[in-house]
């Protein structure tokens, strides 16, 4: 999944396993986060079904629900920024800025639209 950026990017051999160390130990992390989106997104089709079927809503609930996705949202850019960072470290400036100037606009489309 790495080859993009090695070849774009025209990493050293040993940028490219910096950079592969990097994602790897950030993995995880990512992993749960991924998996917790996932939970949120089946728990807020459940407080969906409810309100079409019942017409009402637990806004205690829902409440609750609104600030963990908010939480875990905040907990992904901020995971998904330090990874960024630390790669760009490897980088030379030239590559940085491409590196960067690639992400650019997904990064900005993420921000735009968060996960439901």
């Amino acid at each position: 999944q790495l080859a993009w950026m090695q070849q774009a990017l025209r990493l050293t051999p040993e940028q490219f396993a910096r950079i592969k160390a990097l994602h790897e130990q950030s993995s995880p992390r990512l992993r749960a986060l991924a998996a917790q989106v996932g939970r949120m997104r089946g728990e807020f089709a459940a407080f969906e079904r409810e309100r079409r079927t019942s017409g009402q809503v637990d806004f205690l609930d829902f409440a609750r629900f609104v600030e963990q996705r908010r939480a875990v949202d905040r907990d992904c850019a901020e995971s998904t920024r330090r990874l960024i960072l630390a790669a760009s470290e490897v980088m030379n400036p030239q590559q940085r800025e491409t590196y960067l100037a690639f992400l650019d606009p997904a990064l900005k489309n993420v921000s735009a639209n968060p996960p439901n």
